[in-house]
């Protein structure tokens, strides 16, 4: 863990760092090599362990972690942003450590009651334990100002002091225990239950209790199941062991079972143990703290003691292989929620975003809303900070766990998990938004376009180069914002940005993890470029920062077949050259599946006029029954206004599943049959637009969706995939609740009002191809080129020339095609971005990203492999967050200690 954090911000240390990083890694070294030789060593000569060399192992311990505390500020300076600071190196240094020091103190206490001819006295050892929180209390209110005060002197002693106290407190206070627990007699059996109850019953279930009323300090415990766990382990200790063989094996299994229960809060607790003192003093929460500590002794003891009587009935094979299955039921009952969860996120999720896999009626009969209500509870518990040890959101390893099987290690965001229950429950829950605020005052003062033709690609390259300068007088640090529609046929080849005086061309990356990346780069004032798609033909580019009167360059590279006019913040440029190189036929991808229809030929096409249709999509989320006969009145008084002779209209309820059907049907009692949720726009008028692209008519259908009540129409993404379906113009209408219409434009946030009380237009003239007798697609009757791709998404095998126009056009049909087929899941969105990747070609999965040095850019690399591993349709972080570990470097440290712990009993 520590290498995988060096070699990310190595670039960015100083030589005294990097001095303090050797250190380290010396230390850890000779740490490691040495506790593992010693093992050898033992092991090989069959010696036990004494009580010198644990106490020097203890001590050795308590050194390394001081040392590490001491030099941690070191190893990630002040000057390392902090989501390239990655987790906090001393928590992971302490909790690795704490095992060991565990060991070294329990094992202490048990060397010093077996190398004793008569126990200690309990009452003396709690009474010590009792006494030494008191003397450090003192010493800290009294005895450390005389002994420094501030000095480093002063503060070494301090910390050792306490160091030194807070092992004998630890220590006295399990042998008083443990002592307890073995201690055997009339007297002792009679008043077991006096300690035997607050220990087991009352005390985790106080500590839990005191944890919910603390704000779940170190984790969320709030779920009844926890309550029930600790009561049922606390009952199974506190019964008799009565002389019946089935009656102690059965309760031998149930302690074994919950002994998971009581071995897991041990080891959430362990790494705190050194404030163990502090808290003390703090009584709620040293009540909190100790309680698993002094719990796993009784625990072991117990089933140490089961065992043992067991033995003389059963087979120890038979009993091993029993325990095995106890211990692992709660693990596996947590595995099975969570794979169960897994399920149902997916099937939301797929058919929400990526609904191509499978039918409607399909995604209907798998999606329960009460389990996915549950899951998308259990999400938000478990989707806090990837910090869960302890002080953090979400419940300590569980939730690392939890991301790991049902998120992919990723999260679901907020807006996310807002429209899913929006579309299956009807539900509306406030959506956070960031806080984050900073200026737009960058003007675009210059912008040049230097073209050429490449004669080997028969293609205009053309560079867009832009000066970008900051006028402002109140910001300091601006980001200058664009956005710009790329016109049919022309693709982006390559993107730089000015760093001090050089240029830094962008990485081309998966345009998830480019994003976080430049968020985070933002956040710490440095500088980042970043270009990408917002929709499947507009383009967005921020630059940051740029300083008062500083002006910044920036450029773009295009490829286009023909000369253009690229409108960019205000300007016209115009990219290659006019009249020069003209085409004048078809041109097909190397695929077949797409075709770039020259300004030229498609000037050339039949005019035709479509005649004008309504399809209306109606709110069918049942979330106002008593109002639906109104709804049914203001359709059909609508429909009665329209054209005489024209085409009748169609209909689709739009619930969480849509439905078509014939509007002169009895589409009312349809429409009481639709199941609850919400009014869920985005399917329905992706089939409709679909549909049309499948199989154009000589009418021009146009959307109206049918409100009812205050219930808003669903969408989670903008139709401008379906551009090609929209030939006379991509307005839309809601039929408001007084019955005038409202407009809305399809490809630009559908859910934004332009314009109230308007009429509907009838369709402009489009242009038919190939020709009016068997037109397969209407085009827009305008003066660009066109591009035209077949339904079905070609599966690019073959190598596509890196930087080319021709691969630009293939990738290009094949992310329309993936789009309007619903094809958005993993295999067809990372064959997208292979795709962009082999080629050097910018398509909507990526992005380009300027960055300024070597840690920002492996930041990306390890950021974009775990993006390309896991569902595109879940959200890297709500927030900024740091870089985290993955999740296989805790898995196999601890399969690497199971499998040496298994070896040595063989």
């Amino acid at each position: 863990m520590s290498y995988r954090q060096y070699t990310l911000i190595e670039s960015l240390l100083d030589t005294y760092s990097k001095s303090s990083w050797l250190g380290f890694a010396v230390a850890t070294a000779l740490y490691l090599g040495g506790t593992l030789g010693l093992g050898i060593y033992l092991d090989r000569r069959k010696q036990k362990i004494n009580a010198p060399i644990v106490t020097c192992l203890f001590l050795i311990g308590l050194v390394y972690l001081y040392y590490s505390a001491t030099i941690s500020q070191d190893l990630v300076p002040w000057s390392i942003p902090d989501w390239l600071g990655g987790e906090d190196l001393l928590l992971y240094v302490s909790t690795c450590a704490m095992p060991t020091l565990g060991y070294g103190l329990l094992t202490g206490v048990h060397l010093s009651l077996s190398e004793r001819e008569e126990e200690p006295d309990v009452a003396l050892d709690l009474t010590i334990a009792v006494v030494i929180p008191l003397l450090i209390y003192l010493m800290v209110t009294g005895m450390i100002p005389i002994m420094g005060g501030n000095s480093n002197l002063g503060t070494h002693l301090s910390v050792i002091l306490m160091a030194m106290c807070t092992v004998m407190f630890l220590f006295f206070l399990v042998r008083g225990l443990y002592v307890l627990i073995r201690r055997r007699g009339p007297v002792s059996d009679e008043y077991r239950l006096f300690w035997l109850v607050p220990l087991t019953v009352i005390a985790p279930l106080g500590g839990l209790a005191l944890n919910a009323k603390m704000f779940n300090i170190f984790g969320d415990f709030t779920s009844p199941v926890w309550y029930i766990l600790a009561g049922l382990n606390g009952l199974l200790l506190c019964l008799p062991n009565y002389d019946n063989k089935l009656y102690r094996l059965y309760i031998f299994l149930g302690r074994v079972a919950l002994g998971v229960f009581v071995l897991y809060f041990f080891i959430v607790f362990l790494p705190f143990l050194p404030l163990a003192v502090a808290a003390v003093l703090a009584v709620g929460l040293g009540f909190l703290m100790l309680t698993p500590l002094l719990l796993l002794p009784l625990q072991v003891n117990t089933l140490r003691e089961d065992y043992r009587y067991l033995r003389q009935y059963f087979q120890p094979a038979f009993l091993a292989t029993m325990s095995a299955i106890a211990f692992s039921m709660i693990p596996l009952v947590i595995t099975i929620t969570y794979v169960r969860d897994q399920a149902v996120l997916d099937n939301a999720l797929a058919y929400v975003y990526a609904p191509g896999g499978a039918p409607v009626e399909e995604y209907a009969a798998a999606i329960r809303p009460a389990a996915l209500d549950r899951t998308l509870a259990a999400i938000d518990l478990h989707k806090g900070s990837d910090n869960n040890f302890g002080f953090g959101s979400g419940t300590p390893y569980l939730s690392t766990y939890y991301r790991w099987i049902v998120l992919d290690n990723l999260t679901l965001s907020d807006a996310k998990m807002n429209e899913l229950r929006m579309i299956f429950q009807g539900e509306a829950q406030e959506e956070t938004t960031s806080f984050r605020r900073r200026s737009n005052d960058v003007d675009l003062t210059a912008a040049t376009v230097e073209t050429e033709w490449d004669a080997g690609q028969e293609v205009w390259s053309s560079w867009v180069e832009l000066e970008l300068t900051n006028d402002s007088a109140a910001f300091n640090r601006g980001e200058y914002r664009t956005q710009f529609d790329l016109p049919p046929g022309v693709f982006i080849a390559d993107y730089y940005l000015e760093i001090e005086g050089r240029r830094e061309y962008g990485i081309l990356a998966e345009k998830r993890a480019a994003t976080w990346v430049y968020n985070n780069i933002v956040n710490g004032n440095r500088d980042p470029g970043f270009l990408r798609y917002v929709s499947a033909d507009r383009i967005a580019l921020n630059v940051f920062p740029i300083a008062r009167g500083q002006t910044r360059r920036t450029g773009i590279r295009f490829l286009h077949k023909e000369p253009v006019t690229l409108r960019l913040d205000g300007r016209e440029l115009t990219l290659g050259q006019a009249g020069e190189h003209p085409i004048s036929s078809l041109l097909t991808s190397t695929d077949g599946s797409t075709q770039y229809l020259p300004s030229g030929e498609k000037a050339g096409l039949d005019r035709v006029q479509r005649k004008l249709g309504v399809h209306f999509v109606v709110d069918a989320s049942r979330q106002s029954p008593g109002s639906e006969r109104a709804l049914v009145d203001r359709i059909e008084a609508f429909a009665s206004t329209l054209p005489a002779g024209g085409p009748p209209p169609r209909i689709t309820l739009a619930g969480p599943y849509p439905k078509t059907i014939e509007f002169g049907s009895d589409w009312w009692s349809k429409l009481q049959s639709m199941p609850e949720g919400g009014f869920f726009a985005q399917r329905a008028v992706a089939h409709i637009l679909a549909a049309e692209l499948a199989g154009p008519s000589n009418t021009d259908y146009q959307i109206v969706l049918a409100l009812n009540g205050s219930a808003l129409p669903i969408f989670t993404d903008d139709f401008s995939a379906y551009a090609a379906a929209l030939p006379e113009g991509d307005d839309f209408y809601y039929l408001e609740v007084d019955g005038t219409l409202s407009l809305h434009r399809l490809t630009d946030d559908p859910s934004r009002h332009l314009e109230n009380s308007v009429r509907l237009i009838g369709p402009a003239a489009v242009l038919a191809y190939p020709n009016a007798d068997n037109p397969t697609r209407y085009l827009a009757d305008d003066s660009s080129p066109a591009v035209i791709t077949t339904p079905e998404a070609a599966n690019i095998e073959s190598e596509l020339p890196p930087a080319s126009w021709g691969a630009g056009l293939a990738l290009r049909g094949q992310y329309l095609a993936h789009r309007r087929a619903g094809a958005t899941g993993y295999r067809p969105w990372l064959e997208e971005v292979r795709g962009s990747f082999r080629t050097g070609i910018l398509m909507p999965t990526t992005s380009f990203l300027v960055v300024e040095n070597e840690a920002q850019k492996e930041a990306l690399r390890r950021k974009q492999a775990e993006t390309l591993d896991a569902d595109p349709n879940l959200d890297l972080s709500e927030n900024i967050e740091r870089m985290s570990e993955p999740w296989w470097v805790w898995v196999i440290g601890l399969a690497g200690f199971v499998i040496l712990v298994g070896q040595r009993k063989l």
